[in-house]
């Protein structure tokens, strides 16, 4: 069977269950995956599971359908270095064990195909590295020039307890305990487990947070799947959060300090189609002059007062010969205040905030191979910020899937404790934060009723 049949074979295993009539999908999901998206908790080695998209769709009778499509690549070992491609589709079948008041449990099942190799996605990252004006990757793939197809099996069970929340009675606290299982004969099989907890509101709003551990085994003929299934074995940090259409889904390895993470967009079909209120607003922006990615949560305490909760990160490969990565990460608490003046006009708020918390920054040099990486430099200090801007837009003049869209502009100043902060490490110049740092920030929000 050649490359392109067997694609069409996986594809087709896909929609089977569009055939029934009268199901319409209930959620889809796409997201766009890269190891780019750290939040400062991992590093950002471009590469191993490096990019990819990841597409889901479920429906209200339990059937799913999930696609994942990623690009692995070994960029440092001088033997073993190389890339393939991976496919994994499969559809399936939730279905509820146990349904009481405040505790449900559902399992699911679900089979479908694996296809590992040469699928093309070093065309996609040349021409975005070309955009970018970033490296350019040449590795070669591993094994010969077609790719290969394997049956893919899979089940799992949810363990999920809710309470509503005290003032919201449409919102609840729920904690989830979770674990999965999977077979591709020839390629890969292993499980994974997880704790979660967090809050969800409707179909409009949902944030989860917790822990897991996963195991992986390669059985594939490809050193680079070997090297990712031994990097994705351990613990991880885990995290996913929806408002609106905007969605954000990540996995980070604690133990390798490597991680894949997707920002996207999820259609809910049951979500409010009238804004219902702003208690909590979410925030993705650009950093400046960093460059970086800040992401923010405001929740409302009181009229015109809310509490604030903030990362922002990015990621540079310094100068010289030895692949080296430097992330910095910022994690803020604090407060805003939004004015009512008179003389401004309803679709824009004036607001001012201070936040304070931690900055973390970690050098990791990758000498000899991704898996033999070493920690050059891991430091925390105090960082705290001063901002003002406005917010346009915020109520509800552009609404979609349950929530309200606008638009903010901030700046201000940034402190930062620098006291015995190295200047370089093993001949590797580190970076090191000015004391004062001016920041600006453009992005858009995203606010809900809880």
């Amino acid at each position: 069977m050649t490359c392109k049949r067997h694609l069409v074979l996986l594809l087709l295993l896909m929609p089977m269950h569009l055939l029934f009539p009268g199901m319409m999908p209930h959620r889809l999901q796409v997201l766009s995956m890269n190891d780019l998206f750290t939040y400062g908790i991992t590093s950002n080695a471009d590469d191993l599971r490096t990019f990819g998209t990841y597409f889901s769709m479920e429906y209200d009778a339990g059937w799913f359908a999930v696609l994942q499509m990623s690009a692995l690549t070994d960029r440092y070992s001088s033997e073993d270095g190389g890339r393939i491609d991976e496919l994994i589709g499969s559809t399936g079948l939730r279905f509820p064990v146990l349904q009481l008041p405040y505790l449900t449990l559902h399992a699911y099942v679900s089979a479908g195909a694996a296809a590992a190799g040469n699928l093309g996605t070093w065309y996609i990252q040349q021409q975005l590295h070309a955009l970018l004006h970033l490296t350019d990757i040449s590795l070669d793939y591993q094994g010969d020039s077609t790719a290969s197809v394997f049956p893919f099996f899979s089940a799992g069970c949810t363990a999920e307890t809710s309470y509503p929340l005290p003032g919201h009675p449409d919102s609840s606290a729920v904690l989830r305990l979770s674990g999965r299982g999977s077979y591709a004969p020839g390629y890969q099989h292993g499980w994974e487990g997880s704790l979660t907890g967090g809050i969800t509101s409707g179909e409009s709003f949902y944030m989860t947070a917790g822990a897991g551990y996963t195991r992986r085994y390669s059985t594939s003929r490809y050193p680079v799947h070997d090297l990712v299934a031994r990097f994705e074995t351990g613990w991880d940090a885990l995290f996913s959060m929806k408002i609106g259409i905007l969605s954000v889904k990540g996995r980070w390895n604690l133990s390798n300090l490597h991680g894949s993470s997707g920002i996207g967009i999820e259609y809910s079909r049951h979500a409010a189609d009238a804004p219902q209120g702003r208690d909590l607003t979410v925030t993705h922006s650009a950093a400046f002059p960093y460059p970086g990615l800040s992401t923010a949560l405001r929740y409302e305490v009181l009229p015109n007062l809310g509490i604030t909760a903030r990362n922002t990160f990015f990621s540079f490969i310094s100068d010289g010969a030895r692949p080296e990565r430097q992330n910095l990460s910022i994690w803020l608490a604090g407060a805003d205040y939004e004015f009512d003046a008179p003389f401004v006009p309803d679709f824009l708020i004036p607001f001012t905030a201070f936040e304070a918390g931690i900055r973390r920054l970690l050098a990791v040099e990758y000498t000899g191979g991704t898996e033999h990486f070493e920690i050059l430099m891991s430091h925390t200090r105090f960082c705290a910020e001063l901002t003002a801007g406005v917010r346009l837009l915020q109520n509800g003049e552009i609404f979609w899937n349950g929530a309200s869209f606008g638009i903010e502009a901030a700046g201000g100043i940034q402190f930062n404790d620098i006291s015995h902060l190295p200047e370089e490490s093993q001949g590797i110049a580190l970076y090191r934060p000015n004391q004062w740092y001016p920041v600006l920030r453009i992005g858009l929000t995203a606010s809900t009723a809880l």
